[in-house]
């Protein structure tokens, strides 16, 4: 199979196209967005979804590369003729490498809401495309950082201020970001903004549906069930069980697969381990999701390690209730509900919807694989005791045992659980309780769904 052709992590739609990539056409969604002539639009989605691409595809639109779209659904869909100014914005840029020194970035001469002012001075009513790109990079770099989390707001603040103020030179306004906060200017100065995060239309416009997977991977993923000796049904339902399970909508019914894990599982088959924690593993927020863990287990007001600890995690898959405007309040991280953040980087996701609201949980297989052995490497084993038999589980060596039917071995290990449990815990006191605990052990190691 021809590799080359996969999309991967490029994030020019020009190159895609140029170089003949597949593309997973959604021009007809991108259209419904490009023909809005007044609100600002404003989407959110975890990192490694495609929005440099999506924003990347409006630039190349606007600029009237009609040549780019040919054979794509926008094509006889596109009517206007008028080429525009387009300013492109990746704020990921400035992440931490150039805002270190914050206090440089009040430099006269480079201004960011002056140097806009100057853009605009000199163009036309209806002229200017404006695209930002991970509009919230910049403040998520100092997430730990108060003082320059504050000092940065403003900088962004006085910027988005001058954007609306300039509003009539705007034809069309779109941000990107992974999460929202509220008090940057963005929400609080566009007050016709169009947050399309939740919509229902929407759902789809990043992450590949079931279909897209059939219509533009179906020769690889062929191929790969050649190679593990399998059906295309049995990889189709490998794939879903986990990397599906997305959803970004209200009503809970679109969902998608994580993208960067669908194509990295093509592209870096190993048929020893095909079913790899792809973008859990590529992230920059193991230290958000381990924070989190942290702050849900209460760890300063537990004595021992204890079966609440699993409790509480095991709740992400279940008890996670949340109203929709509780994901549009925080002005900055500590504010944060974390089981907002959590959805907003991507480890939560909708599950079901509620009157004014959602249940929300883990997504799929590979996030349930991450937060549990990383809930058990990095919080859980640091606060054993050195002697404790949890200490020796291995869930490799389990499943070692597992595949040559070894049942002294697989007897020894669930011995080395229960054998880890305090005795003064209610943990013996129900037989379903022992059960759960056993089956959350062995969520800790990724060993069952």
């Amino acid at each position: 199979m021809d590799l080359s052709r996969l999309p991967n992590s490029v994030k020019d739609f020009e190159k895609l196209i140029t170089e003949g990539r597949i593309y997973v056409d959604k021009t007809d969604l991108i259209y419904s967005l490009a023909i809005n002539n007044s609100q600002p639009i404003f989407l959110s989605r975890p990192r490694r979804f495609g929005k440099s691409l999506l924003v990347s595809t409006f630039e190349c639109l606007f600029k009237q590369k009609q040549e780019l779209f040919k054979g794509l659904k926008i094509e006889n869909l596109w009517k206007d003729q008028n080429t525009y100014k387009v300013l492109h914005l990746d704020f990921s840029s400035m992440a931490t490498s150039s805002l270190n020194n914050v206090e440089l970035i009040r430099d006269p001469d480079n201004i960011p809401s002056e140097k806009f002012n100057s853009i605009c001075d000199v163009l036309e009513k209806n002229n200017l495309v404006l695209l930002i790109d991970e509009y919230d990079s910049p403040l998520t770099s100092f997430m730990d950082d108060d003082k320059k989390f504050e000092a940065v707001r403003n900088i962004l603040s006085d910027f988005y201020k001058a954007v609306k103020a300039n509003s009539e030179k705007l034809r069309f306004l779109f941000i990107t970001g992974v999460t929202r906060y509220s008090n940057t200017s963005i929400f609080s100065a566009f007050n016709d903004l169009k947050d399309i995060s939740l919509t229902y239309d929407y759902g789809s416009l990043l992450g590949y549906t079931d279909e897209e997977l059939d219509l533009y991977f179906k020769d690889y993923l062929s191929d790969i069930a050649l190679k593990l000796n399998t059906s295309y049904a049995d990889i189709k339902e490998n794939l879903k069980i986990n990397y599906d399970g997305y959803c970004f909508e209200k009503k809970g019914k679109i969902h998608v697969y994580n993208t960067w894990s669908v194509l990295s599982f093509i592209s870096e088959f190993d048929d020893s381990d095909p079913y790899h924690g792809y973008w859990a593993d590529s992230g920059a927020y193991s230290s958000l999701v381990m924070n989190f863990l942290k702050d849900f287990s209460n760890l300063d007001q537990v004595k021992q390690y204890s079966f609440k600890l699993l409790q509480n995690l095991n709740s992400l898959d279940n008890d996670i209730i949340l109203g929709f405007e509780e994901l549009n309040k925080s002005s900055n991280p500590m504010q944060m509900d974390p089981r907002v953040l959590m959805y907003q980087a991507g480890y939560l996701t909708i599950k079901e919807s509620l009157l004014g609201g959602a249940k929300f949980g883990i997504p799929n297989l590979e996030l349930q694989k991450y937060l549990y052995t990383n809930f058990f490497k990095d919080v859980l084993k640091p606060i054993l005791p050195k002697d404790s038999s949890l200490q020796k589980l291995n869930g490799n060596s389990f499943c070692s045992a597992l595949e040559k039917h070894q049942s002294k071995d697989i007897l020894d290990y669930f011995s080395l659980i229960i054998k880890g449990i305090a005795y003064d815990t209610t943990i013996f006191t129900h037989e379903n309780n022992l059960r759960e605990f056993i089956y959350l052990a062995l969520k800790w190691l990724g060993l069952c769904i």
